[in-house]
């Protein structure tokens, strides 16, 4: 803290112990005494530090002592608890997501006001999605990110980054940490951020730019989507993006994992025009009840269950898939995605639109072999108490970053094609769309094009490799002339071409 208080001044010191595992905190203090003052309200506490270590969190505070103090309160926001330090206590709360603030009370029933605020957030080991409705004056990457230098390896924002290099610290665009912006962060191991700072300002307009916008949310508590946006701002929201869920407004309605939005959580909105609004919510203790019992949990725990035995990671590079329904599932079964032989997304079907994650390759090491532009997933279901994987067919969009995507239905596949096939074209001739069903013997490398009669390329419809099996693809023509075309497919060991008629 800079050195000893002065004589006549004392230091209240609570310790809060943060294990990952158990998610504990613990609160420490001896009984505070002093001298005669006066009957006003007590001093605030004032040069509040925490030191972060390993497994502990060590917070400190200084006081001018008056005769008539009693004792500080601390406040546990999202536990909803309020302790005091006048014996030694102990409150169990998660460690998670916390925020703490201190006052002080004399034997007057006088109350100080609030010190800054400590705010707690569990950070697990690879990407992490949030954003911060505290923040320090001093709002520099280094100074937010410090209790876990060295552990933070990069933080992500929209169009900016900053990579942490030993010796140098944090280098590049990312310089400071604004409170209407949320953020990846990358660790290496599960731990703890801790700073202290003042409640950012709750009604700060958001100007969102047509596409995707990384933000936050202000208030503490989770609150409904359809609460959280005001009513003529949310037809311009075509998704929302969070780490591991999402929701689409289709047809008005938000369908999706994410229902509910909250503070200390990053989201990306997909906007189909510029919009300007103010968030609706809540930071009165009597909403943590209600925040509680909302499907996206205020304590950092994930919406849905995992999957026993399939495991993937978090990237900071996902898309999500909004399948309207799937032949034979049953509520409770689980669909997987994979990417070749990597799964890279689960999810338990809830009943029509259920959202299926998958993760794409961002660089790291956690996500090599996961999806990558222009790839298709490949999905399968887990029926019979996870007796029998079966995989899906259908028409499957191609995968990029930071989409949402509307499938229409899946249907269990049939046996996997003993030859390669380039089937006929449907319809032909065709205004705009035809479509064009391939398959493959086994996972192979390519190309279906399509030329003029002049020989020339005039669109690539597949480009990659794809999974064996029965697959189909759309030409969507709108943009050319009317006339015959050529459509050529070409595998490592098969091609074959096909003419289209295209009449407008």
């Amino acid at each position: 803290m800079g050195g000893r208080p002065a004589i006549g001044q004392f230091i209240s010191t609570f310790l809060v112990i943060a294990h990952a595992e158990q998610d504990d905190i613990f609160f420490t203090s001896e009984p505070a005494t002093g001298y005669s003052v006066d009957n006003l309200a007590p001093p605030i506490p004032q040069q509040m530090t925490a030191n972060h270590g390993a497994n502990e969190i060590l917070t400190e505070w200084v006081f001018e002592p008056v005769e008539d103090f009693s004792h500080h309160n601390i406040t546990t926001l999202f536990s909803g608890n309020s302790t005091s330090t006048d014996t030694f206590m102990i409150q169990t709360i998660s460690a998670n997501h916390e925020e703490v603030y201190i006052n002080s009370q004399d034997y007057n029933g006088n109350i100080s006001n609030n010190s800054l605020s400590s705010y707690t957030k569990k950070v697990n080991s690879g990407a992490n999605l949030i954003s911060f409705n505290v923040l320090p004056v001093e709002n520099s990457i280094t100074n937010v990110m410090k209790s876990i230098e060295g552990i933070a390896t990069g933080v992500i924002g929209q169009g900016v980054a900053a990579n942490y290099i030993e010796g140098n610290g944090w280098m590049g665009s990312l310089s400071t940490i604004q409170p209407n912006s949320g953020y990846w962060i990358i660790v290496t191991e599960d731990d703890i951020l801790l700073l202290k700072g003042e409640p950012t300002e709750r009604n700060n307009g958001y100007l969102l730019e047509a596409g995707a916008n990384l933000i936050s949310y202000p208030f503490r508590y989770a609150t409904a989507i359809e609460d959280a946006i005001p009513t003529d701002a949310q037809a311009s929201i075509t998704g929302i993006i969070g780490e591991g869920v999402a929701a689409n407004n289709i047809n008005g309605n938000w369908m999706g994992s994410l229902s509910h939005l909250e503070g200390s959580k990053g989201y990306w909105f997909i906007t189909s025009n510029d919009v300007e609004f103010t968030f609706n919510g809540c930071d009165n203790q009597e909403c943590a009840e209600l925040s509680r019992e909302g499907q996206y949990p205020s304590n950092g725990s994930k919406p849905y269950n995992e999957l026993e035995g399939y495991n993937y990671n978090q990237s900071t590079q996902q898309a999500f898939y909004f399948i309207d329904s799937i032949e034979g599932i049953q509520i409770g079964d689980w669909i997987l995605a994979y990417n070749g032989n990597e799964l890279v997304g689960t999810r338990q079907w809830t009943g029509d639109y259920t959202d299926i994650p998958t993760m794409g390759d961002d660089g790291s090491n956690f996500t090599q072999g996961y999806m990558t532009r222009g790839n298709t997933p490949q999905f399968k279901i887990l029926t019979d108490g996870g007796l029998n994987l079966k995989v899906l067919q259908g028409d499957i969009p191609f995968w990029s970053p930071n989409e949402l995507f509307v499938v229409g239905s899946l249907r269990e596949a049939a046996e996997l094609p003993t030859e390669f096939e380039f089937g006929t074209a449907y319809p032909n001739p065709f205004n705009p769309v035809t479509n064009i069903n391939y398959a493959l013997p086994n996972d192979s490398e390519i190309s279906i094009s399509v030329f003029d009669l002049q020989g020339r390329e005039v669109v690539t419809l597949v480009n990659g490799n794809r999974q064996a099996g029965y697959h189909s693809v759309k030409w969507n023509a709108d943009s050319f002339s009317s006339g015959m075309y050529l459509v050529k497919m070409v595998t490592s060991n098969f091609s074959q071409t096909q003419k289209v008629l295209l009449l407008k």
